[in-house]
């Protein structure tokens, strides 16, 4: 976010979904890399730009570039920047932080999520889908949690509920420590499907009111609905099916 570097998060979250088994790596053309992120220039230019996000996520110490005949071979390293291999989470919900994940669907490269929200909106996407509530508020606090800027939060928020990826579902009191009354109210939210996949089936059973319950049988048909029958992405199916039978 500081170094507003939004085409490199865009490349690391497609690699992140095509390398998804061991030895959690992929090789192809930065052509393709680069059609896939909706940039369509000539295949020199494709290069340069590819190979300096590589570069920047290299760097990072999210990836390792290796040479594999005419082409890079990119392999995921750990994400916290620490350079070291590639462990996929277990998943326990009692287990340590570095366990806990979530998933972006494949429909956020689908809906074109990738060229439709900023920088903005997509750290926002990923802050809510990290926290795995099914329903949940949206504190400017985010700002001082994540290192970002009430404004940051306010736009990603806007961008979200306008792409329908969000959607509001009433409002509740919220604990502000910077008010002299300690509480607020404020609007809650959910996502729309197939965004929410990573509601913790746990959180879901304990934090659900009966009032709840209720409102969601009587939006149960509309919440479930499934996703429209929508041609995909040529490129990113390609690359995305590949790496999965890879």
């Amino acid at each position: 976010m500081r170094a507003r570097r939004e085409r490199a998060l865009d490349l690391y979250l497609l690699m992140a979904s095509v390398t998804t088994a061991a030895p959690y790596d992929v090789t192809e053309r930065s052509e393709l890399w680069a059609r896939c992120l909706g940039h369509h220039a000539p295949g020199a230019s494709a290069s340069v730009m590819v190979s300096r996000l590589w570069l920047q996520l290299e760097q990072l110490g999210l990836i390792k570039r290796s040479q594999n005949g005419k082409f890079t071979k990119i392999t995921k390293l750990m994400e916290d920047g620490t350079s070291t291999s590639y462990r996929p989470p277990i998943g326990l919900a009692d287990g340590p932080l570095e366990d806990i994940y979530f998933r972006l669907p494949f429909q956020y490269w689908v809906d074109g999520l990738h060229e439709k929200l900023t920088l903005s909106g997509k750290a926002l996407l990923l802050i809510c889908m990290s926290r795995r509530d099914p329903q949940f508020y949206i504190p400017e606090v985010f700002a001082d949690w994540y290192k970002l800027s009430p404004k940051t939060i306010r736009k990603g928020r806007e961008e979200l509920l306008t792409a329908g990826v969000l959607t509001t579902v009433g409002y509740g009191i919220y604990i502000d420590t910077s008010l002299p009354t300690l509480t607020t109210t404020a609007d809650k939210y959910a996502f729309q499907a197939p965004y929410n996949l990573n509601v913790s089936k746990r959180a879901t059973t304990t934090d659900c009111s009966a009032a709840d319950e209720t409102t969601a049988e009587k939006d149960g048909q509309a919440a479930s609905t499934s996703t429209p029958d929508e041609p995909l992405l040529p490129t990113v199916e390609f690359l995305v099916r590949k790496g999965e039978a890879g």
